[in-house]
């Protein structure tokens, strides 16, 4: 990223951050599927991956008698 100059540059970057900022929470709120091979390497799952919605369904299954609690 180019450094910037001036009053409005230093308002472009704060605002930039700011959205940033934004990008990251908005991700951590969504759902992953990572799933792990014999050697324990994960490979999280695309958004668009067969099988995806299923294995996300699955997770919700198993941990709500926990959420419940």
């Amino acid at each position: 990223m180019r450094e910037r100059k001036g009053p409005f540059g230093k308002v472009a970057g704060i605002a930039e951050d700011l959205v940033a900022g934004q990008r990251r929470r908005q991700a951590r709120r969504e759902p992953r599927v990572a799933i792990y091979d014999s050697a324990g390497h994960a490979r999280v799952l695309a958004d668009d991956a067969p099988g995806r919605a299923e294995l996300l369904e699955l997770a919700e299954e198993m941990t709500q008698p926990v959420v419940d609690e």
